[in-house]
């Protein structure tokens, strides 16, 4: 399986990357032989007003068919990832029973 990851507004560190690939290929092992390809885009800035950092994700799946696309929001960027990987997980197994 394929895994694409971008970071925007932060510097995206060889631990940020290993780990997050290694969250994906554990969250979708299973369907990897439908999975082409995996973009995972990380975004982490400080909100304007509170002044508090927070990660938003953006994964999308391709697989045959409509891709599948989930986001997560949360103040630490593994959590975030976490939360869409949880989406996306529910999205492919229902595509699967499709």
């Amino acid at each position: 399986m394929k895994v694409s990851l971008d970071g925007r507004n932060f510097d995206l560190t060889d631990a940020i990357t290993t780990t997050v690939e290694k969250m994906v290929d554990k969250a979708l092992s299973k369907y990897e032989d439908e999975i082409i390809l995996v973009t995972v885009v990380m975004d982490f800035m400080k909100h304007r007003k509170a002044g508090q950092p927070s990660a938003d994700v953006k994964i999308k799946v391709e697989i045959p068919g409509p891709d599948v696309v989930a986001t997560g929001e949360h103040d630490d960027l593994y959590e975030a990832v976490d939360f869409a990987l949880d989406r996306i997980v529910d999205q492919v197994q229902k595509r699967r029973e499709m």
